[in-house]
């Protein structure tokens, strides 16, 4: 598969505060790219980035093969996006939004075709009606059309279920696969939402605190048929040292706490050589809940519930 975006060592501080910290990640062509992480770890400001609306401190962004540094307006013209809640007319119609939007891409478009694109969105019945009748779920699926109405290779979606009720977020999760599946379409989907990444990536990266946690295929990564062993000894640095050269460094999936994901077949073996290196092992503690899985990788935040079912 084509690389779509490759990002390299991207940074971003504001004063004192570093919200993007080393982060690297590749995005492949017909990817669903989940970008996962707590409220506050960065994914915001991250995609942000990719779309030129902050300036980076520090490393590079290339999407198409071209450098956002110096090929802005050529990359940007095979994005679309929606960053946040969609900034929409609420006085214009569905379809005068769409039109202007349309215009302003410099793809002007007729009547029959904008009705297409609210078609794909499921609005063609509401095209006449003016935005600020619409419910949130709609004025979301509204803003999806604005970004698809150039025509993008490239969709980057912050967070597009947030504050929708279970219908609405039924409907944004089905039309993100039939773009997809149906219209080719590769896209970037960030949430806090661990149950909405898991139906909608097929690769996925989670951050915490703006640095990568890990990255890969979502099949992978969220295997419930692996279990994630949390792993305490006396002595963690030399633990840690022994599991790197042994057959186990493969497994080990999180150092700060120490997580490792392994075949549950496999836990005696693992407390066997532990003893036999003569490590003093405090807490060896199968989890099988990807929840679980999660806040191990992250810094969980009580106040923060970063998941729905």
């Amino acid at each position: 598969m084509a690389v779509i975006a490759r990002i390299g060592h991207l940074s971003k501080h504001f004063d004192s505060l570093t919200a993007v910290d080393d982060l690297s990640f590749t995005v492949e062509e017909g990817d669903v790219y989940g970008f996962l992480g707590q409220n506050g770890a960065g994914k915001s400001t991250t995609l942000r980035m990719l779309l030129s609306l902050i300036r980076p401190s520090g490393g590079d962004i290339e999407l198409f093969g071209l450098s956002l540094a110096t090929h802005r307006k050529q990359i940007l013209r095979q994005v679309g996006a929606v960053i946040e809640q969609p900034e929409l007319y609420p006085f214009f119609t569905g379809l005068e939004n769409l039109r202007v939007f349309a215009r302003l891409s410099g793809k002007p478009l007729k009547r029959a075709a904008l009705l297409e694109h609210l078609e794909v969105v499921g609005l063609a019945g509401r095209a006449d009606d003016k935005t600020g009748t619409y419910s949130m779920g709609m004025k979301q699926r509204l803003g999806l059309a604005v970004a698809l109405v150039h025509d993008p290779a490239l969709l980057i979606l912050d967070e597009p279920t947030n504050g929708l009720d279970p219908q609405g977020i039924a409907d944004m999760r089905n039309l993100i696969l039939s773009l997809s599946r149906d219209r080719k379409k590769t896209l970037i989907v960030s949430s806090h939402l661990l149950s909405e990444i898991q139906i909608l990536a097929t690769r996925m990266l989670i951050i915490d605190k703006g640095r990568k946690v890990v990255e890969g295929a979502a099949d992978t990564l969220l295997n419930p048929a692996d279990t994630l062993v949390h792993l305490e000894t006396e002595d963690m640095s030399r633990t840690l040292e022994l599991l790197h050269a042994s057959d186990w460094a493969g497994a080990i999936h999180g150092v700060a706490p120490l997580v490792l994901k392994i075949h549950r077949s496999r836990i005696p073996q693992l407390n066997a050589d532990l003893v036999a290196w003569g490590v003093g092992v405090t807490r060896l503690e199968p989890r099988h809940s990807l929840e679980d899985y999660f806040l191990q990788l992250t810094a969980s935040a009580p106040h923060v519930a970063p998941f729905a079912h």
